[in-house]
């Protein structure tokens, strides 16, 4: 298998100083093979676009790690990198 995004375990939420922290990802895990198309479908505010920033290093997860083609969005020297391989509509 040829995995070019991995996502472990992410977790993220938004915080706010006014309303209680809520995980608007909680605990996401997938692999997705180099060459395929993925559609990430969901109600209003189910975290697709949260989703699709972490994927793109936009957010850092709180918890797990996101590798895109090995690279972990975390790592700041990545980004660039990373943000040229993940696109989003």
């Amino acid at each position: 298998m040829n995995v070019i995004l991995e996502a472990q375990n992410v977790v993220f939420a938004y915080e706010n100083e006014d309303v209680e922290a809520r995980n608007a990802v909680e605990n996401v895990s997938l692999s997705i093979e180099r060459g395929s198309f993925v559609a990430i479908l969901g109600q209003n505010g189910s975290g697709k676009s949260t989703l699709a920033k972490l994927f793109n290093g936009i957010l850092l997860p709180l918890e797990g790690k996101i590798l895109v083609d090995g690279m972990d969005t975390t790592h700041e020297d990545q980004l660039i990198n990373i943000r040229k391989r993940v696109g989003m509509v």
